[in-house]
């Protein structure tokens, strides 16, 4: 039977475990479903007024973010930039005029920018004899110009396979049928191949990312698939250097790790082009060209304001021959990021929402459960700085961090507003049984509330009070003026009951139920002292609304009250339909009992053993006697409280009171008869002094009031 009622009792528990498991649930898949939707509109092929672009931005500046904590990628030491520079623009301001006419590039250069193709030509021929590997025009020589001037370049790069590489350019049109797509090849009479693939040319083209910066790069690809495909200017000096097995899919997109230094301390400054020419320089910067032996050598514009060449990347700009470099470098070194297959996001996103599921289900309480997420965001950074740091693995951050956040807070913002319904409801409860800083005393340390609804045992102090004669009085009297009496009536003795520090426990029609101990408690005796100061309390006020009443023409009330202390049981009670908490058990019964023997006793207040002992001292206390009351088989001594000032003569009554009673309880009846007369003379209305005469007229000598009804 125990059992069965443990089992009773964790079976709300377990239901709300289960509801709570199946929305906790619903709403991670929700979220989960609705990132996963946005990240599918993300997609560039989704038509652009209904594309997503702000998950993609996102998703580009958490990476930045984390791959700029791990210092950059690895500087090539063989790569060399030659810049054309403001400096080799005009070198009249830089060199004197018979330093510029003692070299004929130098001279041919003097006429401004673009540069004959002789110069390019002569550049490449004495970085060529130097002992240069491979060297990489990151220029496009489009259209014809003077033909000793092409041919000149023409015969540097047909002489030297495989040790040349120059660009060429993907280009869009606008026109009025929209755009045309092309490529800008260079001039036929400065290379002339059908090969679409030909190593000696490659595409300087890269295109950026949703946000304007450059990250990613192909190593093939054509712009436009309408295009045949092309290698990129990278590809193409790889395949010259033999080394293009390093690229493994060339079509494939994949995110350069760049240098820490790439935009503030280049590892890649230009060198002046014009200083390649100027023979001081050559022989003294460059050991005559020793220092370019085996090197990698791109020329391409420096001037920023002559060629615009500029791309921004995410730590900020710099110029396109650099960034060619740097891919270079990144192919060379394999310091690209490695980005998972597409299925991996997915699954990372209902990875991610299961696990906000578990945070939500393992932390009951809202504001902690939010910590924690804040916690595992965190720890999920870190571990994509340790991926990012030690595996160059680019794992997705936005979706699946967005996916946790959502479902955490989602299923936390949902227990957050259950809980602060139930503790509206719950106040709104505790707030027609109790006083308001009770209330609130049991809402900030709610532990023991919630512990105590299976049902707890507990001292507590009982007290009921009823009105006399109110059965007859509701068939005769006016019902709405007998219920507005009634609501003045009980609206003021729960006030009390609240003031001292009790719980209204019910309204029982016209009588009112009150527990001392069972929500908070003062310690047994401060528990009965109160609860006895509020019967006091509760007798006081019904004087003063009987006068108003009669002022007003209504007939007055007479109450009840018993006191009761003892251990009961305190939790939910009731039926599957409706529940209370209330508590129950002997010391309840025979608290409304003492209520009941008021009347017989014509005593306001009375109180069982227990509570006459918490206050005695406190109030003045008449002993009514042993009394066995209906339904119990041991007897206990009865008090009641005596409410007013006591005079001389009242005092002396009381004494001789009690001397009778002292008498009845020997067995001297006799003595207790004559005892007992005496003080009838005085009060013939006194019940109780009735009550013992009658008994000892019976002859009843046990000392032992017997009471046959309530």
């Amino acid at each position: 039977m125990e059992k069965s009622q443990r089992g009773a009792d964790r079976a709300p528990l377990r239901l709300s475990v289960r509801r709570q498991w199946r929305s906790n649930a619903i709403i991670c898949l929700v979220c989960a479903l609705f990132v996963v939707g946005l990240v599918l509109l993300s997609h560039p092929e989704v038509p652009r007024l209904i594309r997503v672009g702000w998950l993609t931005k996102l998703e580009l500046a958490l990476g930045d973010m984390l791959s700029q904590k791990r210092g950059g990628g690895d500087v090539e030491e063989s790569l060399v930039f030659i810049g054309i520079d403001d400096a080799s623009l005009d070198v009249l301001d830089i060199l004197d005029e018979d330093e510029v006419l003692a070299s004929e590039q130098l001279d041919a250069m003097s006429f401004g920018y673009p540069f004959p193709r002789s110069v390019h030509a002569a550049l490449a021929q004495r970085l060529l004899d130097a002992g240069v590997r491979l060297i990489v025009f990151d220029m496009v020589f489009t259209g014809e110009t003077e033909p000793a001037e092409d041919r000149a370049l023409r015969e540097v790069i047909e002489g030297n396979p495989g040790r040349i590489v120059i660009g060429c350019n993907f280009v869009e049109s606008g026109t009025g049928g929209g755009y045309q797509s092309g490529y800008m090849l260079p001039a036929a009479s400065v290379l002339e191949s059908a090969d679409p693939m030909d190593p000696r040319i490659g595409l300087v083209n890269y295109f950026p990312d949703a946000d304007g910066k450059l990250r990613s790069v192909t190593f093939a690809g054509s712009g436009d698939d309408r295009l045949p495909m092309r290698h990129s200017l990278v590809m193409a000096a790889l395949k010259q250097l033999g080394q293009e097995d390093l690229i493994d899919d060339p079509v494939a997109l994949q995110q350069v790790r760049f240098p820490a230094s790439l935009v503030d301390d280049t590892p890649y400054p230009p060198l002046p082009y014009y200083s390649i020419f100027f023979d001081l320089t050559w022989e003294k910067n460059y050991d005559s060209g020793e220092a370019f032996r085996d090197k990698i050598v791109f020329v391409g514009g420096s001037s920023i304001i002559a060629f615009h060449d500029v791309v921004t990347i995410p730590d900020g700009e710099i110029l396109g021959a650099q960034f060619q470099m740097n891919t270079l470098a990144a192919a060379l070194n394999g310091d690209f990021y490695r980005a998972p297959a597409g299925g991996v996001l997915v699954l990372l996103i209902f990875l991610m929402a299961v696990a906000a599921f578990g945070v939500a289900f393992v932390m009951r309480r809202p504001v902690l459960g939010l910590a924690v997420l804040v916690l595992c965001v965190a720890t999920y950074g870190v571990a994509l700085v340790c991926l990012y740091h030690w595996g160059s693995l680019l794992l997705p951050s936005a979706a699946p961090l967005l996916t946790f956040l959502l479902a955490g807070t989602g299923c936390f913002g949902r227990q957050y507003a259950i809980e602060k319904l139930e503790k509206r409801r719950l106040r709104r409860t505790l707030e027609r049984q109790v006083s308001k800083e009770l209330a609130d005393h049991i809402l900030s340390v709610p532990e023991g509330y919630f512990q105590s609804l299976p049902g707890v045992r507990k001292p507590v102090t009982i007290l009921f009070s009823d009105i006399r004669s109110f059965t007859s009085r509701s068939e005769k009297d006016d019902p709405v003026e007998l219920v507005s009496q009634l609501k003045e009536y009980l609206d003021a003795m729960g006030k009390i009951v609240f003031e001292y520090g009790g719980v209204v426990d019910k309204f029982i029609g016209d009588a009112v139920m009150a527990v001392w101990g069972n929500l908070h408690s003062d310690g047994p005796e401060m528990d009965s002292r109160n609860a006895v100061a509020a019967a006091v309390a509760m007798q006081e006020q019904l004087a003063l609304l009987n006068q108003k009443w009669q002022a007003e023409g209504r007939d007055p009330f007479e109450i009840g009250i018993g006191l009761n202390h003892g251990e009961a049981i305190f939790g939910m009670m009731g039926s599957e339909q409706k529940q209370e908490m209330t508590v129950i058990g002997d010391p309840v019964n025979q608290a409304a009992r003492l209520e009941g023997l008021t009347k017989k006793f014509g005593q306001g207040i009375i109180v069982g053993t227990s509570v006459a002992e918490f206050v005695h001292g406190e109030f003045p206390l008449r002993s009514l006697g042993k009394v066995r009351t209906m339904g119990k088989k041991e007897a206990e001594e009865l008090s009641g409280v005596l409410l007013g000032a006591e005079d001389e003569a009242a005092m002396d009554w009381m004494r001789r009171y009690h001397e009778a009673l002292e008498a009845y309880r020997r067995g001297d009846l006799d003595a207790a008869g004559d005892a007992f007369e005496s003080c009838s003379a005085d009060r013939p209305e006194d019940p109780a002094v009735a009550m013992y005469l009658e008994a000892i007229a019976q002859g009843e000598r046990s000392g032992v009031l017997v009471m046959t009804g309530k």
